[in-house]
């Protein structure tokens, strides 16, 4: 079934308001200097498993830490 166009426009009202109101994100924010174990596979040539294996071993050695913003896993080094 199609959502009528008056849904959308509730839709968007109610995401103004929301934000207005709220000041709800409009977006969701990475950390500052950070990398996906994505787009680090992609850098470096291995594969995303390898990439992903790599980073999670460095936050439990203490080396980066690991922000989780929506389903994404964001890995930065510490502040020094």
């Amino acid at each position: 079934m199609a959502k009528s166009s008056q849904d959308d426009k509730e839709i968007e009202a109610l995401a103004d308001k929301l934000q207005k109101e709220l000041n709800a994100p409009t977006a969701l924010r990475r950390p500052p200097d950070s990398i996906t174990a994505s787009e680090y596979a992609r850098q470096s040539g291995c594969k995303h498993g390898t990439a992903g294996d790599f980073l999670r071993r460095q936050v439990e050695a203490g080396t980066m830490q690991r922000k989780k913003v929506g389903s994404v896993y964001y890995y930065y080094l510490p502040k020094r």
